[in-house]
């Protein structure tokens, strides 16, 4: 116990996880997960390196993460033990390696650091700043998922293609879409990636939605 708090455990080291470095919604059963995201996790390799990744969320149990590091600079290829830190410092590692990062391969996601409401309008093009994109990225599909009377929707966004740079998606805003919502600051924006099948893509959680208004 921590601070009158019980120490997070793994729930089942046993299941192997094989991931793609940027490959987001893994999750990994605990117990003891802080409710308010506190906790921390980190892959830890044999010379007890530790790579701390980014949290989508904490929900049911789950801690659910991307593969990557907050920078967007990626993981090693390797395998790793689980490590979970919470909010006193106490670290709490697995016994066992059953997280593997693939080598050579990365899948993209969109991710934003915009500082204020992002106001866009129907018919305009905007660029989407993603990571990991190479210039054979295969995206099929980019929704910008919203909640509308209580209920998830989605709108389907016109993809235009991968910058220059490998930097940004261009998309353009529907001429008919809905004024006046705004994606949600969780998965606010999926992608549909074909690798070796098709795999979705959602954006971490961020601060400010992207609006459309008139």
């Amino acid at each position: 116990m921590s601070n009158g708090s019980l120490l997070p455990s793994f729930r089942d080291e046993e299941t192997q996880i094989t991931a793609i470095v940027g490959q987001s919604n893994f999750s990994i059963p605990m117990n003891n997960l802080m409710l308010d995201r506190s906790d921390s996790l980190y892959l830890v390799n044999d010379q007890n390196k530790a790579y701390k990744l980014m949290l989508n969320k904490v929900e049911n149990g789950l801690i659910i993460f991307y593969v990557d590091q907050q920078d967007g600079s990626g993981i090693p290829s390797g395998d790793y033990y689980a490590q979970v830190m919470n909010k006193f410092g106490i670290p709490v590692k697995s016994s066992k390696k059953f997280v593997s990062v693939a080598a050579d391969q990365a899948l993209p996601y969109v991710y934003f650091n915009h500082a204020k409401e992002w106001q866009v309008k129907r018919g305009e093009i905007i660029n989407l700043p993603a990571r990991h994109l190479n210039k054979t990225s295969d995206i099929r599909v980019v929704n910008l998922n919203y909640t509308e009377d209580g209920f998830p929707n989605s709108l389907s966004l016109n993809f235009l293609g991968i910058s220059d740079d490998l930097k940004s998606i261009k998309v353009q805003i529907p001429e008919d879409a809905p004024i006046g919502i705004s994606s949600d600051l969780n998965n606010g924006i999926s992608i549909r990636v074909r690798l070796d099948r098709f795999i979705t893509q959602v954006t971490p959680y961020y601060n400010y939605p992207i609006k459309i208004v008139e």
